[in-house]
């Protein structure tokens, strides 16, 4: 019941624009690493995947842009893969907050440019990184002691490319936006997706190119969950630019006058859990499933018999 109201917040502050979906996955060889420090090289990629919108809005725009930026470190088959999803509009809002500058309907901007720019600040700040401590490797027994042996091991194990990509979302933000919350809002693997768990193994569907079921010893299914637990002090959900939370208010009052829009959006009637419940899943928790469709009511027990 979480992601139900922060999906509707999201549709409040959605603008008659494009939007595009942007996602920045950290190298294979650097997975590893990230599970065993996760809280500051999740947050170094949020922080750097931000730095680098930033900077793309003011150049290729001249303005601000804003995003919504959520951390996920499974894949489909809920194995280590550190990557970055973001859900962006379409344009930037001047640095004056006069003008609204547009991008092109069908283009965000170059993804090589982005690849470049991101790698470059997510390798500044691991090398610029005192926070971690002596830096262990899974895999291997010696531990690497900054600053010199970390760098050395970042370097040999991060390509010159990263795989980042925007496309236009094709479907609008709604969709891209379901996908984000269901991200953020739940464990690495919801119940609903666990098909059979019988004599010590664990059978879910996964996605490789095609949907088909696979099968995992317990512990190693459990050992799989655990790698992506948050670590405490940890947020998936990272908005930046105009959109981050400071001061989102008073920049969509901005934007939306100057795209043909009132500047407040309409008032969103608070909902129980009740109603949120029958809206999304179609189940009257307030209905008694037995004895009729009225709504149950809450009523003092009588008081016992004198023995």
């Amino acid at each position: 019941m979480t992601k139900a109201p922060w999906v509707a917040d999201r549709q409040a502050e959605r603008l008659p624009v494009p939007y595009f979906h942007g996602v920045l996955t950290l190298p294979p060889a650097l997975h590893a690493l990230v599970l065993v420090h996760q809280r500051p090289l999740l947050t170094l990629l949020v922080r750097a995947a931000s730095q680098t919108l930033l900077q793309c809005g003011r150049q290729n725009l001249g303005g601000q842009l804003g995003g919504i930026h959520v951390v996920q470190t499974w894949e489909q088959t809920r194995g280590a893969h550190g990557h970055r999803h973001g859900l962006v509009p379409g344009g930037a809002l001047a640095e004056n907050g006069t003008r609204w500058l547009p991008t092109h309907p069908r283009f965000f901007c170059p993804v090589h440019a982005l690849s470049t720019v991101c790698r470059g600040k997510c390798l500044e700040a691991l090398h610029s990184s005192t926070t971690m401590g002596p830096v262990v490797l899974p895999e291997e027994t010696e531990t690497l002691t900054p600053p010199e042996g970390f760098r050395r091991c970042i370097d040999q194990r991060s390509p010159k490319a990263w795989i980042v990509y925007a496309t236009q979302a094709m479907a609008g933000p709604g969709p891209v936006r379901d996908s984000l919350s269901r991200s953020t809002h739940r464990v690495a693997i919801a119940n609903h997706r666990i098909v059979d768990g019988q004599d010590g193994q664990v059978r879910f569907p996964s996605r490789h190119r095609r949907v088909q079921t696979m099968t995992l010893e317990v512990h190693a299914c459990l050992r799989r969950v655990l790698w992506h637990g948050v670590p405490q002090g940890l947020q998936r959900r990272r908005p930046s630019g105009f959109l981050a939370n400071r001061g989102t208010a008073r920049a969509l009052r901005q934007c939306r006058p100057l795209l043909d829009q009132p500047s407040d959006p309409p008032a969103r009637p608070g909902k129980s859990v009740a109603e949120w419940l029958w809206q999304w899943t179609g189940t009257a928790i307030t209905r008694g499933p037995e004895c009729g469709p009225g709504p149950l009511l809450r009523l003092p027990l009588p008081p016992l018999p004198h023995r």
